[in-house]
C-alpha cells in the first residue's frame, strides 16, 4: 500500500523525508523526486526492481559518466567498489581516514563475494533460454521487414526514428547511405544494427510499431548498452574453436557480431547482401553456402551470453553420444529425406566424402537428428525456397 500511495501522491512527503530509499538508497530530495517521476512515466511501482535499475543507469549516464565508463571497463572488483563508494554514495565517514578505509575494505569484501557468486554465470536468474534466443532471432529474420542502421536496437522505421538515426549522434552521417533501404520499409518494418539485434532481444523487443523501440527497453534487465567488442568480452567460455559452438552463442569478428542458431546458421544484422536482419552460413562449420541463407561469414570467436541459460544445450551435448547418425542419404528417415536431398542437389550439403560425384546416394554424410530436424522445419516454412 505504501508504493500505491506514493504512485497517487497520497499521504507521504517521499521526496523530502530524508530517508534513504531503494536499490541505491536515494536520499536527496531532487533525486528521489526524479525517481518517483520516472516510475510514474513507466507506469510501474517505484518499488519495481527494473524501474530502479533503469533509473540508476540513466542517472549514472547523466550525472556520473566517468563512473559509468569505469564500471564498464575496469577489470578490478576493488576499483569498481571504491569508485561507487567515493563518487556515487559519498558516505559521511569520508572525512575520517581510518573509518573510510574500514568502509572501503568492508564494501570491497561484499563486492568480491557477489562477483565470485555470479560472474561465471552461475546462480543467476536468466532472461531466457538459448532456445528462446534462437527462436526470437529466427522470427525477426523470417517474419519482419528490417533495415540496417548503426545504433538502433529494433526501432520502428517511422519518419521520426529514421530521422533520429540519420540526423542525430555520431552515426548519423554513416547511416544516410542506408536511407533508401530504411525508407523502403517505412511504417512497416524495423531498424537494427548487429549488436542492436542482441540487445533488442535481451531488452524485451516485441515487434510493436507503436512503441518507441519496438517494445524494447534500454540498458535494462541487467544488460548494459555494450558495443560488439564489449559484448563478446563479457561472454563466457569464449573460444576460437568452432567445433564446440552451441545454438544461442554469439559469434564475433572485428566490428561485427551475430547469434548462432544451430544447423550451421547464423542470424545477423548487416548492411551486406539484402541488408537488415538475415540468416547466413557459418563458414567455420559449413564448407558450402547453406540454402536459404543470404551469404557466408567466417567468424573469429564465439561465446555464451551471461544472461542466457545454456543448460539445455549442455544436456543435449551430453546426450549427443547416444543420438543416431545417418551415414548416407538412404539412412536418413523418410520424413527428412526430401529436404536433405534438396540440400545435396543444390550443393549446400556435400558430406564428409563423395566417392562417386555422379551419384548422391554414396555421399558419406554422418548427419545427426538435430541437423535433419532443423533444416526440415526450415524447409516446411519455405525458408529454403
Amino acid at each position: 500500500m505504501y508504493h500505491v500511495a506514493l504512485y497517487f501522491g497520497i499521504g507521504s512527503n517521499f521526496a523530502n523525508d530524508g530517508a534513504g530509499y531503494g536499490l541505491a538508497q536515494w536520499t536527496y530530495s531532487t533525486r528521489k523526486a526524479a525517481l518517483l517521476v520516472w516510475a510514474k512515466n513507466c507506469g510501474k511501482s517505484i518499488g519495481n526492481l527494473d524501474v530502479q535499475l533503469d533509473f540508476l543507469f540513466q542517472e549514472l549516464g547523466k550525472l556520473h559518466p566517468y563512473l559509468l565508463d569505469k564500471l564498464r571497463t575496469t577489470d578490478s572488483v576493488r576499483e569498481a567498489s571504491d569508485c561507487v563508494l567515493l563518487q556515487f554514495e559519498r558516505p559521511a565517514s569520508v572525512s575520517d581516514p581510518d573509518k573510510l578505509q574500514a568502509v572501503k575494505d568492508r564494501r570491497a569484501g561484499y563486492a568480491q563475494e557477489f562477483y565470485d557468486t555470479f560472474a561465471k554465470g552461475e546462480n543467476m536468474a536468466y532472461l531466457m533460454t538459448s532456445a528462446e534466443l534462437c527462436a526470437k532471432a529466427l522470427d525477426i529474420a523470417g517474419n519482419y521487414k528490417t533495415a540496417y542502421m548503426l545504433g538502433p536496437w529494433g526501432w520502428p522505421a517511422t519518419s521520426r526514428m529514421i530521422a533520429r538515426a540519420t540526423a542525430q549522434g555520431s552515426n548519423a552521417k554513416t547511416n544516410r547511405q542506408w536511407l533508401p533501404q530504411a525508407n523502403a520499409i517505412k511504417d512497416k518494418g524495423f531498424l537494427f544494427d548487429c549488436v542492436g539485434l542482441l540487445k533488442g532481444i535481451l531488452w524485451g523487443w516485441k515487434g510493436d510499431m507503436s512503441r518507441t523501440y519496438g517494445g524494447a527497453g534500454y540498458a535494462c534487465y541487467g544488460v548494459p548498452d555494450y558495443d560488439a567488442k564489449q559484448m563478446i568480452d563479457h561472454c563466457l567460455e569464449v573460444s576460437e574453436d568452432f567445433s564446440t559452438i552451441v545454438p544461442g552463442e554469439t559469434v564475433w569478428m572485428d566490428g561485427h557480431i551475430g547469434v548462432y542458431v544451430g544447423g550451421g546458421l547464423v542470424v545477423e544484422a548487416t548492411p551486406k547482401w539484402k541488408g537488415g536482419v538475415q540468416r547466413s552460413t557459418l563458414a567455420n562449420v559449413s564448407a558450402g553456402l547453406i540454402a536459404g541463407t543470404a551469404g557466408s561469414h567466417r567468424w573469429t570467436r564465439h561465446g555464451k551470453l551471461p544472461w542466457v541459460d545454456y543448460t539445455a544445450q549442455k544436456n543435449e551435448i551430453e546426450e549427443d553420444e547416444d543420438m543416431p547418425k545417418y551415414r548416407t542419404l538412404k539412412d536418413v528417415p523418410e520424413s527428412y529425406r526430401p529436404t536433405i536431398r534438396k540440400l545435396m542437389e543444390r550443393g549446400a550439403l556435400r558430406g564428409e566424402s563423395d566417392p562417386d560425384p555422379s551419384s548422391l546416394e554414396d555421399n558419406v554424410l554422418n548427419l545427426d537428428e538435430t541437423y535433419c530436424r532443423v533444416f526440415t522445419t526450415a524447409d516446411r516454412l519455405g525458408w529454403l525456397d
